[in-house]
């Protein structure tokens, strides 16, 4: 067995690069999955959005606002 520091600098590599496209595959999935959750609810709760979104426009005026005095 002849094994030389390329071969585990290649074998290394290639294991980092299948364990980040796995990690990638699963963030990919866990957001589609949370965007659909939020779209669903959003559907279901249009007035509640508008009021949370009306909230925080609020809020985000008023912060800003006092940023000026």
């Amino acid at each position: 067995m002849n094994t030389t520091t390329s071969d585990y600098t290649e074998e290394a590599k290639s294991r980092v690069s299948e364990t980040m496209q796995n990690m990638q595959q699963k963030a990919a999935e866990k957001a589609k999955a949370a965007s659909e959750a939020t779209d669903r609810y959003v559907r279901e709760n249009p007035w509640r959005m508008i009021a949370v979104v009306a909230l925080g426009a609020c809020v985000l005026g008023y912060l800003l606002g006092s940023l000026r005095d």
